[in-house]
């Protein structure tokens, strides 16, 4: 069973709960996960676009997220990382 939106390649976290628990850290960044996949469900392409919210609490483009996951993914996940460049493009591992 996929998730509500996959389909359209859009994934929400609606429950407080979860949201609670992405937000410990760096408040102030996030991104836009854009993932394409295959009819089959396969990872086709995904690219992040990081957003930093500003002290009004307004999200503008930009910011240090890109760099930030990518840092946090290979201490998670090491070698077996998916890859993220510079301008937020993911490869798979």
């Amino acid at each position: 069973m996929r998730p509500e939106g996959a389909e359209q390649g859009l994934l929400r976290v609606s429950d407080p709960a979860q949201l609670r628990a992405l937000s410990d850290g760096a408040l102030d960044l996030s991104v836009v996960l854009h993932v394409t996949l295959s009819s089959g469900g396969e990872f086709e392409q995904a690219r992040i676009y990081p957003i930093e919210f500003t002290g009004s609490g307004r999200p503008v483009p930009g910011g240090g997220a890109v760099s930030l996951v990518a840092q946090l993914s290979g201490e998670d996940f090491g070698s077996s990382a998916a890859r993220i460049s510079p301008s937020g493009v993911i490869a798979a591992p």
